[in-house]
């Protein structure tokens, strides 16, 4: 994948894979990726520690309580192993709700990317992102 230029690799392996991780990242030159299903702050040093993700990608609405503090520490944490960070957003009703909060947080974080988002309909159709509105507009 490094001769078609491949800009990153993301979820290669089951993110409990961490010396499959490790092996394939130390064997490409791509960016590895991964990380949105992580349910605490604590369980991406596994990953930071080995290597085995050089961006981490946290989702502030996926990881029940986790959320815009826990995308700072997330980002504080990776800015130490001097590793990037790229927020995932999950689609659904409230996508505009999640991604205005992903966006607030990532602009205070210097090893923030880019931002992962959904695009793709029909999630994001207005039946689909109005749903949690009495009427949809």
């Amino acid at each position: 994948m490094d001769l078609l230029n491949v800009y990153l690799l993301e979820e290669a392996l089951p993110r409990n894979d961490i010396e499959g991780l490790d092996i394939i990242a130390n064997s490409v030159e791509m960016m590895m990726v991964g990380g949105e299903h992580t349910p605490t702050v604590l369980d991406f040093k596994p990953h930071l520690v080995s290597g085995a993700h050089d961006v981490q990608q946290p989702d502030i609405t996926l990881m029940g309580n986790f959320g815009i503090t826990g995308l700072k520490e997330v980002s504080r944490v990776a800015n130490f192993y001097r590793h990037q960070i790229i927020p995932h957003v999950t689609g659904g009703g409230n996508f505009f709700i999640m991604l205005a909060a992903t966006l607030q947080a990532m602009v205070t974080a210097d090893n923030c990317l880019m931002v992962e988002f959904p695009y793709s309909p029909p999630i994001l159709i207005p039946g689909t992102l109005q749903s949690i509105l009495a009427e949809p507009i």
